[in-house]
């Protein structure tokens, strides 16, 4: 087993925990590097762990990363059959193929989401009355 040094990067903050900022007001970052072993294998993190430690975490990033699969593809339009079909064939550190934005599709969900105020500015925009 071997560390691997790890970075975070974080933004500086004053003392009243203001971004701190240079002469042209570009916020500073700094960073911190650390060492640390997850070890080389499955089993070497199980070691290092335990094996309850390492299947929460596994499964943790795994529901992020499927959750992210599933905004991207109900953004795209596809409805919950579509979508359910590609989570059955999905397996953790696969990479889906990009489904492409219906830029209409994009639109209505937008629309379905505004308040009547915002609706009635955009379909005058269209030249279309509310």
């Amino acid at each position: 087993m071997a560390k691997e040094a790890i970075e975070a990067r974080y933004q500086m903050k004053d003392e009243n925990g203001n971004a701190v900022t240079d002469e042209d007001g570009k916020v500073l970052w700094d960073a911190i590097a650390v060492d640390y072993d997850f070890g080389s294998t499955l089993d070497d993190a199980i070691a290092l762990c335990g094996e309850e430690a390492v299947h929460s975490q596994y499964k943790a990033n795994s529901r992020v990363a499927l959750q992210a699969i599933i905004r991207a593809k109900k953004k795209a339009g596809l409805d919950n059959t579509a979508i359910q079909a590609i989570v059955a064939a999905w397996k953790p550190g696969m990479v889906i193929e990009k489904t492409q934005i219906d830029p209409a599709v994009a639109i209505q969900n937008a629309f379905s989401t505004w308040s009547d105020e915002k609706k009635a500015k955009f379909l005058a925009k269209l030249g279309i009355a509310a």
